[in-house]
Parts: C-alpha cells; sequence; structure tokens
C-alpha cells in the first residue's frame, strides 16, 4: 500500500501491480486455494515478536488459526 501497489485476483490468478501497471508478481491459485508468492523485498527486515500467553503463542505458530478452533484442538488433546 505504502507504494501504491494494486491487487487483483480474478480467474484464479492474483498479480501484483505497481503504479505503472507494470505486473510485479503473477501466479495462479495452488489445490489448497492459496497464492504462493515468491518476492523480494528492496530493504530486508528482521522482525521479532515475544509472546508470554501460550494460547497467542500458538495461534501465531499455526498460521493465526481462529481461538474457536485453538480450544477445540486443545480439549481433544491435539495440542
Amino acid at each position: 500500500m505504502e507504494k501504491g501497489y494494486e491487487i487483483k485476483m480474478k480467474d484464479h490468478t492474483f498479480t501484483l501491480l505497481n503504479t505503472h501497471e507494470t505486473i510485479i508478481e503473477k501466479v495462479t491459485m495452488t489445490k489448497n486455494m492459496m497464492f504462493l508468492l515468491n518476492t523480494k523485498t528492496d530493504v530486508p527486515k528482521c522482525l521479532k515478536i515475544c509472546v508470554k500467553d501460550e494460547t497467542w503463542l500458538c495461534h501465531i505458530r499455526l498460521g493465526q488459526i481462529n481461538f474457536d478452533s485453538l480450544k477445540m484442538m486443545t480439549q481433544n488433546e491435539m495440542l
């Protein structure tokens, strides 16, 4: 958003365009309905997070899974 990029999703294709409408990335949807992007940033960044709450830690580690699913997984001893 900071660079004014535009995202288009149509016909099972994800397209990322710059402000001149030049294609930066174009990928098709995978079988599990995801778009795998292999983009490089112009400025490398390292991000770190410190979480003490185990529920939030599981939420983050499992790809932002919703808390109801985490509760169900805990009750069924899956975590």
